[in-house]
């Protein structure tokens, strides 16, 4: 494996490049506060009904969440990731406690956003390390993150413009291009005056 002008061959030495790429593309500004805290919305926010401080997090929603995440791991972390697995309805109280805790008080602890880093390739030689990317393994954050998102999506979706496509479910770039494409057609097709920004 290499990184910039430097090779290596042996388990440590490869870890060593893959922290030295995958940490020059990371900033690390609020490492020192155990706390970061969550923006407020905005006054002027268009969609005033999806409050975070409305979510409540059940030790059902948890539960759930926990057993039907499918947990893609290295062996060195199975253990955790199986506790976690298998010991849902037993952690699922403390973990809702927690969670309520962190969003009625708007603080996330930097802890929860200590991740296990794999390196995924992505595209031509697997030898050079600048060809991966990291996928972070948070999996406490990772199951409070999928059970806010169901919450706060269900509330914000109706309020959602149809032209909406990024970041949502069964949309994307695409679809948003087709339905582009169609418009812009059918306007050249009736010769109508098409603008497009």
């Amino acid at each position: 494996m290499n990184y910039c002008s430097e090779k290596a061959s042996n388990g440590e030495d490869i870890a060593n490049l893959f922290v030295q790429y995958f940490k020059s593309t990371y900033s690390n500004d609020n490492f020192n506060n155990p706390y970061t805290t969550v923006p407020t919305p905005s006054q002027h926010a268009q969609i005033s009904a999806a409050n975070i401080s409305t979510v409540e997090i059940l030790p059902k929603n948890i539960s759930t969440a926990e057993k039907t995440r499918s947990f893609k791991i290295g062996w060195s972390r199975f253990y955790f990731t199986n506790i976690l697995k298998e010991g849902a309805d037993n952690l699922s109280q403390p973990l809702s406690y927690l969670f309520n805790f962190s969003i009625c008080k708007g603080l996330v602890p930097n802890m929860w956003k200590a991740a296990f880093i794999t390196p995924v390739h992505k595209k031509g030689n697997k030898c050079d390390i600048e060809n991966y990317r990291p996928i972070s393994k948070r999996l406490i954050a990772k199951i409070f993150e999928k059970i806010v998102y169901q919450q706060v999506y269900t509330t914000v979706k109706p309020q959602l413009t149809s032209e909406q496509h990024g970041f949502l479910r069964n949309l994307s770039k695409a679809s948003n291009l087709i339905i582009a494409n169609e418009y812009i057609s059918s306007g050249m097709d009736r010769r109508a005056q098409v603008d497009v920004v």
